[in-house]
């Protein structure tokens, strides 16, 4: 909740005091912390209510929610990395000198099978 901006997390390892508890819900209540629980309730309402989101919570901590992290969140890719750029430039690289070599290989080809010169025969 205070990830997505509509709450704050108080710290169970401190000592609260009342004074910190009416902070924080002052705090909440004002600005931009409703306006993001707002937006966060309407968000539930149009996913099917709290009872789908309760269920579908139950569910992904039971079964587990790993697989639908998408791989440049889970391993903190680059754009770079997830859409293999690297890798195509390397492909292209490799492609190209391989395509210039053969085209280099045939030109010589050509030149010494199929250019040889006729020798006249002189009288």
């Amino acid at each position: 909740v205070e990830h997505a901006g509509a709450g704050i997390m108080l710290d169970p390892h401190k000592r609260l005091t009342a004074d910190m508890i009416k902070h924080s819900i002052e705090t909440i209540e004002s600005g931009e912390h409703r306006k993001k629980a707002e937006l966060i309730r309407k968000l539930f309402l149009s996913a099917g209510g709290v009872n789908r989101a309760a269920n579908l919570v139950e569910l992904y901590t039971s079964a587990g929610y790993d697989h639908l992290i998408p791989a440049y969140v889970k391993y903190n890719w680059s754009w770079i990395e997830y859409t293999n750029i690297d890798v195509y430039c390397v492909m292209s690289v490799c492609l190209g000198i391989i395509i210039y070599l053969t085209i280099v290989v045939s030109r010589c080809c050509f030149k010494c099978c199929c250019n040889k010169s006729k020798k006249e025969k002189k009288e």
